[in-house]
């Protein structure tokens, strides 16, 4: 059985279990993924652009998160993150090609330990694993900033793991309403170089 299979038997299995006579927290959430920069493996005529510039990805998505005690919490976790801009560097003459990235969705099982705890005041750590998934990725040609054309060809495996940690807070007021801020360091394994991001949310929370 294929490994993204697998994550997806598990992802579902874990929500049906996780939030059975369990406290829930339904959160909704804007994203924003800061990539740092990656120096691939240059190889004249076949990676020619193989370093990639810093760059920034926005996103939404929505989690879900149970506890039947007060200090610790599973939860899931899904992303989608829209197309952006990232420069790609050819190291040999510093010629630069903008290329659009891949739409994505993200995956997550998330576990965490509330190390603050009130009615108004909660602070967490947290952490996880989860899949990213590829959409729509297709060949596209490109015309770099000295004029030649490169060809851009997606990953031949469309999806990667990851894992994070992280730490975030929420304030929650009357009704089971609140807002929340969190922070992760997302480590991303690609065909090639690891991906590494932080990654920075914030959104609506709902407690029932």
């Amino acid at each position: 059985m294929k490994p993204l299979k697998i994550f997806l038997i598990v992802f579902c299995v874990v929500g049906l279990t996780s939030f059975v006579h369990a406290k829930t927290n339904v959160y909704l959430f804007g994203a924003g993924s800061f990539y740092q920069a990656v120096e691939g493996t240059y190889e004249p005529g076949v990676t020619d652009f193989s370093n990639t510039d810093a760059h920034t990805i926005l996103g939404f998505g929505l989690g879900i998160t149970s506890s039947s005690e007060k200090m610790f919490f599973t939860g899931l976790e899904v992303h989608y993150n829209m197309q952006g801009k990232v420069t790609m560097i050819d190291p040999s003459d510093n010629d630069t090609v903008e290329i659009d990235t891949y739409k994505n969705v993200m995956g997550f099982l998330t576990v965490g330990f509330n190390i603050v705890r009130s009615e108004s005041l909660n602070v967490f750590i947290n952490g996880g694993g989860g899949v990213n998934y590829i959409l729509s990725a297709e060949t596209v040609t490109y015309t770099s900033t000295l004029g030649y054309e490169t060809i851009i060809e997606p990953p031949e495996k469309k999806y990667n793991f990851m894992a994070f940690g992280g730490a975030g807070l929420s304030f929650m007021f009357s009704g089971g309403v609140g807002v929340f801020a969190s922070g992760r360091y997302v480590y991303i394994w690609t065909e090639d170089e690891p991906v590494k991001t932080i990654m920075a949310l914030g959104g609506l929370s709902f407690h029932f």
